[in-house]
């Protein structure tokens, strides 16, 4: 039969784990004061110092009717293995864990005779590990008047792009004053300041790099790229640009091609949008 522990229902928890008496168990839930006023003799224990032990069953039958102690049987368990997992199962388990960034990338926007277009692939990165294959990383705002899509974690993206039309609501037709406001809203909010993502902004007239340390870059010619890729598809579109007739949407997706054949975070899933034509 297996021994009996007396364990206070109030203090379940506290049981530890191991073989340990009876009388211990005991001692350790309930005080010294409290036992001897529900009639429990006042003994000294050598295994468990100077605390009352029950010594007959008369007074286990009373603090059991009273609600106050449960008797269970005494099941030891097994120590836990600590088993060595490997560096990829390390790296992915990390990888996955909610607090992880989510990237996207890569994004370019190309202006030529008057036709503005901006492209981005469709791969989403968790650290390792591909997420999505075909998500949407640019769209048109206000009325399809603008371009504008984002390179990095995806939550933060959506944030400015929230952030973006509220500026261009206020500045409708001044693309550069609500991109120097946006920027500068970005680098000194105590919340925005931590958003981790770069944005390409553009209307008929301008193209913009837009980031949260208050830089509002306009390229000198009308090629910009942002992301993992985007050194990739700036240099191609820019061979693209000068050395062919291409119009700008073919010249967006060819880059784009170009780069998901060298960047690991870039695909082939293509998403190319162009603004209204006046």
């Amino acid at each position: 039969m297996s021994p009996l522990l007396l364990v206070p229902q109030k203090h379940r928890s506290a049981l530890l784990l191991g073989r340990i008496a009876p009388l211990c168990a005991l001692r350790r839930a309930l005080p010294a004061r409290r036992l001897a006023a529900l009639g429990a003799r006042a003994a000294l224990s050598t295994d468990c110092g100077p605390y009352p032990a029950l010594s007959d069953i008369s007074t286990f039958n009373s603090l059991t009717g009273n609600g106050l102690l449960t008797a269970r049987p005494f099941r030891p368990r097994l120590p836990e293995l600590d088993l060595p997992i490997s560096p990829y199962q390390r790296t992915t388990a990390a990888a996955l864990q909610p607090g992880t960034p989510v990237h996207a990338t890569t994004v370019i926007a190309v202006a030529r005779d008057g036709r503005v277009a901006m492209a981005g692939d469709g791969q989403v990165t968790m650290g390792e590990t591909v997420v999505k294959g075909a998500a949407r990383k640019v769209r048109l705002l206000r009325d399809g008047n603008i371009l504008a899509g984002f390179a990095g974690a995806v939550a933060d993206a959506f944030t400015l792009f929230a952030k973006l039309e509220g500026k261009l609501e206020r500045w409708p037709a001044n693309l550069p004053r609500a991109c120097v406001e946006l920027a500068k809203e970005w680098r000194t909010d105590r919340y925005l300041r931590r958003l981790e993502a770069l944005l390409a902004v553009a209307d008929k007239d301008h193209l913009f790099l837009v980031g949260g340390d208050g830089n509002v870059i306009e390229p000198d010619k009308p090629v910009l790229a942002i992301g993992s890729g985007g050194a990739y598809a700036l240099a191609a579109a820019r061979s693209l640009y000068e050395s062919t007739d291409m119009d700008a949407p073919t010249i967006a997706r060819r880059s784009l091609e170009i780069a998901a054949d060298i960047c690991v975070f870039t695909n082939r899933e293509i998403t190319v949008l162009e603004l209204d034509s006046p």
